[in-house]
Order: C-alpha cells, then structure tokens, then sequence
C-alpha cells in the first residue's frame, strides 16, 4: 500500500512540475530597440514583441508618435509610455525615455516610422525621424 501511494504522490509532483516549468518558458520573445538602432532591420517572428525605447522631453512640448506602419504584420500595443529620468526634488521639466510595443501579427515586410514632433504644428518638419525595416516571418 505505501509503494503504491508513494508512486502516486511521485506522479502527481512530476505532473506539478511539468506544469509549471511549461508555463515558465511559454512568454513571446521581446526585441528591444534604442535610439542607436535607427535605420536597422528587424527580423521577427509572429507573435513577438518589439519594444521601442527613444529618448524624450514632453515637456519641450515634443513627443514621439507612430507615424508609419502596417498593423496587419506589425500592431502598436497601446500608446507610448514616458518614463521620466530621476531628478533632484524641484527640478521640473525633466527629460526621459518614451517606450512603444509593437506584436509581429502577419507575414511580412513593414516600415516602421516614429516623429520626434509637437503635434500642434502643421507644415514642420519633425525634430526627429526613427525608422526600423521590419520583416516578420
């Protein structure tokens, strides 16, 4: 009888093991990208991740956007988050980073194309360009 049970509690451990050793290593892949990466091609698989992290002042009035894409190969995954760089208590008006997540959802060839720009102004040319050649299999 304790042969018996000690196999059963042997097996029902394997099987917690296995569960939870599947579920560790089943996350998508995350590429991330800087401001140094400008101008590179990318190669993704569907269902990765791409994370863009560029550097930004949104209090100059400046901010990055989403200016070029195919959402069909490459879907923007909410907006773009600002992150802003520790500074002395009273310092105001501080730099950061700006972060944006994009999902490889098709098969494909995409340019992806962020402007560094104040919104408001029409007819200017963005302050900044960032493109990435992406291509998801």
């Amino acid at each position: 009888m304790f042969i018996k049970m000690n196999r059963s509690w042997t097996l029902i451990t394997l099987l917690i093991v296995l569960v939870s050793t599947v579920g560790c290593g089943s996350g998508s892949r995350e590429v991330k990208m800087v401001d140094s990466d400008n101008g590179e091609r990318v190669e993704l698989k569907t269902g990765e991740l791409l994370i863009v992290t560029l550097e930004s002042n949104p209090s100059t009035g400046y901010a990055w956007e989403v200016s070029q894409t195919d959402e069909t190969i490459l879907m923007q995954k909410g907006k773009g988050e600002f992150q802003q760089v520790t500074q002395p208590e009273g310092l105001v008006g501080a730099g950061g980073t700006e972060t944006f997540r994009f999902e490889a959802v098709g098969v494909g060839q995409v340019t992806l194309m962020l402007v560094y720009h104040r919104s408001w102004e029409e007819n200017v040319e963005p302050l900044q360009t960032y493109t990435l050649q992406i291509v998801v299999n």
